[in-house]
């Protein structure tokens, strides 16, 4: 079975686990438990806040202190517990991210992740964000597209609440640290861990508490009930460090890294993940008209389907969220994003990748290659390949498009 590097993240189970354990299994004991701790409180600090985030109407959330070292919080309102729906995992919210200048140091300009991709922005934009404002000259070529406003080091808007093996793979919950500014941010996160092959890793993100869109095409290939044995790739979890890393195990390569890079977005119509790369030897991510590697100095690449001809900088026909990467050892790698709703991806000289998708799910599948002819069939074998034509259908093709009159069709 697939190893999962659990780093800082599995603890011997102590005398204070197994009381724990024995309270939760009894609900008569916990909710007792519960409301004795709840009045406790009450009594002891009347004007304490109480972290929580609840779907409730009118509830208003505006503070954030450090309440306990535990992974669930509970919601009050009013002096009365608020129910919620399982799973009955809570997360804190909190307010405007405050960092050090520290946090905003050491930055190299290719390793900044933009906090606020809207177009111009000032520092007292970036400020409220909680980002780290630095401007260069953009008038020099190096330099643009360099943003001013950037995440700072360690920027966490989740926190893992618990990792759980399953048949498939593994299982885990992200917790709300804070809401970005963005409207109806989803408080519990759920990710699957799929091993579906010895080379194909499946990391689906979504909303544990609500369904949303996924795209229905292309129907993806149903590989394996079970988890795969012997896989060429291991998953690096670490509790204090938000997001998951991909590597190769024979090389020990990174392949998809978004541990505490950029920040991390789930809302309702924004959906925001950053990753470091093994090259910027990138290819894929059509339908585009651009050069066969693909340019990461600061590229934008606009994924929504249009019916216009080929020019640059613009989205085209297709949409494609797949690239080859080619590493400079000769091994290969792609990523695919199943996700059929408009969006954005940023190619950095890092080299990194930001997907902004306006909707649906992470859904991400791995390839591990090696050669890139082994990516292209490990990819094809998911979404399918494509048929052989017939012989007929092999002849001279002229498109109408472009005659404005028979005559002048006749002439050619």
């Amino acid at each position: 079975m697939t190893e999962i590097k659990y780093s800082t993240f599995k603890k011997p189970k102590s005398k204070s686990n197994k009381i724990i354990e024995f309270v939760f299994k009894n609900p008569s004991v916990y909710f007792s438990l519960l409301l004795f701790v709840t009045v406790l409180i009450l009594f002891l600090s009347p004007h304490a806040i109480i972290l929580g985030v609840t779907d409730e109407p009118g509830v208003n959330i505006e503070d954030s202190r450090v309440f306990s070292d535990f992974d669930v919080y509970l919601p009050i309102e009013d002096q009365k517990l608020v129910k919620k729906d399982s799973p009955s995992i809570l997360a804190q919210a909190a307010p405007k991210n405050v960092h050090s200048s520290a946090q905003c140091s050491g930055f190299s300009d290719n390793d900044r992740f933009d906090c606020l991709p809207q177009g111009s922005v000032s520092e007292e934009e970036c400020n409220s964000k909680g980002c780290c404002w630095g401007p260069v000259n953009s008038s020099d070529k190096a330099y643009r597209g360099v943003p001013y406003c950037y995440y700072p080091s360690n920027f966490k808007t989740y926190k893992y609440l618990n990792v759980s093996v399953t048949d498939l793979g593994a299982t885990a919950y992200l917790g709300i640290l804070i809401n970005s500014t963005y409207p109806n941010n989803v408080q519990l996160v759920k990710i699957d861990f799929n091993y579906l092959t010895e080379n194909i890793l499946q990391v689906k993100i979504y909303d544990a508490e609500r369904a949303r869109f996924e795209s229905p095409f292309p129907k993806m290939s149903s590989l394996s009930k079970t988890s795969a044995k012997n896989t060429s790739y291991v998953v690096d979890i670490d509790k204090d460090r938000l997001g998951f890393n991909v590597l190769r195990k024979s090389d020990n390569q990174s392949i998809f890294n978004t541990q505490d890079v950029g920040g991390f977005l789930f809302t309702d119509q924004l959906l925001q993940i950053s990753a470091r790369l093994p090259s910027s030897q990138l290819y894929g991510l059509g339908q585009q008209r651009n050069d066969f590697q693909l340019d990461t100095s600061w590229k934008r690449i606009t994924l929504f389907n249009r019916d216009q001809a080929p020019i640059d900088n613009s989205n085209l026909y297709g949409s494609h969220p797949f690239y080859l990467a080619l590493e400079n050892n000769g091994q290969s790698s792609g990523v695919l994003l199943h996700n059929s709703n408009a969006m954005d991806i940023i190619l950095q000289p890092a080299p990194a990748i930001t997907y902004r998708p306006i909707g649906g799910v992470l859904d991400f599948y791995f390839f591990l290659g090696p050669s890139p002819s082994d990516v292209v069939r490990q990819y094809t074998s998911l979404v399918g390949r494509p048929f052989l034509p017939p012989y007929w259908s092999l002849g001279f093709h002229l498109c109408r498009f472009g005659y404005n009159s028979l005559n002048k069709t006749k002439e050619v």
